[in-house]
């Protein structure tokens, strides 16, 4: 191997190290959401989603944002449980509703974002 690509070579490798070693590390802090609450996805804009066991009523799907507040999604007319599964970066959240206390084994849901703050159930059976 001749001297000068040798150099080209390595001058390439150490600009690629340099980029790599000053490349920004992304900061995260913990959010304490409350007692009963779990998450089962995060999107790009920090929404997660998930169900939590209100004192009162069945499981219930949610969503919260990066500012904290936390929105109990609807459920469909005479269904008593929700489970939010996952969320996409246009906020569409997926998951499942029941008429009884078991969201995972209900019906297939979809929750849109409403462009007033809240979201639009539909079921997708």
């Amino acid at each position: 191997m001749n001297a000068p690509l040798l150099a080209v070579r390595m001058l390439g490798l150490l600009g690629f190290l340099v980029l790599s070693v000053s490349a920004q590390v992304p900061e995260y802090t913990a959010q304490l959401l409350g007692p009963g609450v779990v998450i089962n996805d995060m999107n790009e804009g920090g929404q997660v989603v998930g169900w939590s066991l209100p004192p009162g009523l069945g499981v219930q799907a949610f969503l919260n944002g990066p500012g904290g507040q936390q929105l109990i999604l609807p459920l469909p007319s005479g269904y008593q449980s929700g489970w939010a599964q996952g969320i996409n970066d246009a906020g569409v959240v997926v998951g499942s509703v029941a008429v009884g206390g078991f969201p995972e084994f209900g019906v297939p849901a979809a929750w849109w974002p409403d462009g007033l703050g809240g979201y639009d159930v539909e079921l997708l059976d």
